[in-house]
């Protein structure tokens, strides 16, 4: 009898301690939850993290106001509920955009890094416009008159849209044209080129004192530049022609 009694409260005890862990437990998830509740409402629901401040850094062509105007980001928005990824797309679409990041400045402030497309050249177009193109072929912007020389003329274009790649029948002979631009600035001459005219894979260059290069294909076209540059530093000459497709026999001619 006394056996039965002694298990009897041992029993009881033990459902009593039980009972407590449960609402100790309970209790806690309790206060774990309101915890939650009011941080989420600190962070999304009070001014606290609002923005004040947003900088815009790394633009040149594009305005400040058009950059921050593409990213949707606004004074006074809760700077968690940015949607960063569509900030960055959105600002990416503005032609002279080759490149955006957001950086947060916790907990009030915002910058919009961008990175600017250079123009390297102006593209004559059929409807006699100028497509001013970054190296990727991307239209920066179209004009009625030459943005920035070189001039290129040859390039078959078939649409030329501000914000989108040039398309042209051989993408080909862009790169041709592309490489003779990085050597002629390899060779620190760039600046005196006036026009490119492309002609199937063959390039022609026309300077700014109206010398006329004949350079042929893309083959050696940095002993081809070398050699032109060589003869030029060697007797400056202000007219006629040099054609060095063959660069260990370079030819010069007055028309």
């Amino acid at each position: 009898m006394c056996l039965r009694l002694a298990t009897k409260r041992k029993s009881g005890a033990s459902r009593t301690a039980s009972k407590k862990r449960r609402k100790k437990t309970s209790l806690s998830i309790i206060k774990f939850i309101l915890v939650l509740a009011a941080l989420y409402g600190i962070l999304f629901h009070t001014p606290l993290l609002n923005i004040r401040n947003i900088y815009v850094e790394g633009n040149m062509a594009a305005s400040r106001e058009s950059i921050m105007a593409a990213s949707g980001i606004t004074v006074g928005q809760n700077i968690l509920k940015i949607n960063k990824k569509t900030a960055v797309s959105n600002m990416e679409k503005i032609a002279y955009i080759s490149s955006a990041s957001v950086k947060y400045a916790f907990p009030t402030s915002i910058t919009l890094v961008v990175n600017e497309g250079r123009i390297i050249a102006s593209v004559k177009t059929p409807d006699g416009a100028y497509a001013a193109i970054d190296s990727a072929l991307k239209v920066l912007d179209v004009c009625a008159e030459p943005k920035v020389l070189p001039v290129v003329e040859g390039l078959n274009v078939q649409k030329s849209v501000i914000g989108e790649k040039l398309t042209i029948d051989e993408e080909g002979n862009f790169d041709i044209l592309l490489s003779y631009m990085n050597v002629l600035d390899k060779h620190g001459i760039s600046g005196e080129l006036a026009a490119i005219t492309v002609s199937g894979e063959e390039i022609t260059l026309q300077m700014k004192n109206s010398v006329v290069v004949k350079c042929g294909t893309s083959a050696d076209a940095d002993y081809k530049i070398a050699a032109y540059k060589a003869a030029t530093d060697k007797q400056p000459v202000s007219i006629g022609t040099f054609d060095v497709t063959n660069p260990s026999r370079i030819v010069y001619s007055i028309d």
